[in-house]
């Protein structure tokens, strides 16, 4: 009896997948409703690092593109407020979970709330999800991204440069919430966008001194269908 009235974030939190499986057949059309502090079971899912549940809530119609609501979480930090999920992916080891929202219709170029960690005196707005990925200095969720065609700019280029020059112990100790990234992913990530950039230009694609949010999903927007891949697995080798 405790199972079945288990709700979508208590079992998602608890890592329950049978619990979590019963209150997804109960709450078909309300995946997406949040809770006291303004998330979605898939916010917790990805925020938890819990790969399974986050497949399986995006395989049943949760919306990757559902911010969690201001008004309901002033208590959190100032840069987690209106986030949608994909924001919380970029931490070390998510890289699956990432690949799964993008692949269920996640926007890469989302622009919907989350504020810049960055210091400002080196960050530039707007704060996209590609500079989240990049403030943790991690390589996969900036290849991921930047393979599906997320926006890079001249700005951010020189945010990095400038960034690169500014990461010593010095910096650190300025910024104690600063991320501790490697020399080496720094550099790779810098060497990634102006990659990224030649080929644009080689393209004939046009590349702007601004960064401009695409046509396609963004906040609490609509999602298509998830993809064959989820179903199969052959998402893990894409």
């Amino acid at each position: 009896m405790l199972f079945q009235k288990m709700t979508l974030h208590e079992a998602v939190r608890l890592n329950d997948h049978k619990a979590l499986k019963r209150a997804i057949r109960r709450s078909i059309g309300s995946l997406d409703a949040c809770d006291e502090r303004g998330y979605t079971a898939l916010h917790y899912a990805v925020i938890e690092g819990r790969v399974k549940c986050v497949k399986m809530l995006l395989y049943n119609g949760a919306n990757p593109n559902t911010s969690n609501i201001p008004e309901y979480n002033k208590d959190l930090e100032r840069h987690h407020r209106s986030s949608t999920p994909l924001w919380f992916a970029f931490e070390p080891g998510r890289e699956q979970i990432l690949k799964l929202l993008i692949l269920s219709g996640a926007n890469v170029n989302d622009l919907t709330g989350k504020q810049a960690a960055w210091p400002s005196d080196y960050c530039c707005e707007p704060y996209a999800p590609l500079r989240e990925a990049i403030s943790w200095g991690n390589v996969a969720a900036v290849r991921l991204l930047l393979k599906h065609e997320a926006k890079v700019d001249a700005a951010l280029i020189r945010a990095v440069e400038k960034w690169l020059l500014m990461y010593n112990d010095d910096y650190l100790r300025r910024y104690p919430g600063a991320r501790r990234v490697k020399p080496k992913d720094r550099q790779e990530i810098l060497e990634m966008l102006k990659n990224t950039v030649t080929r644009q230009k080689k393209s004939g694609g046009k590349f702007s001194d601004s960064l401009r949010c695409s046509s396609g999903y963004g906040g609490n927007a609509g999602r298509p269908q998830p993809p064959a891949q989820i179903r199969t697995g052959s998402w893990e080798r894409s």
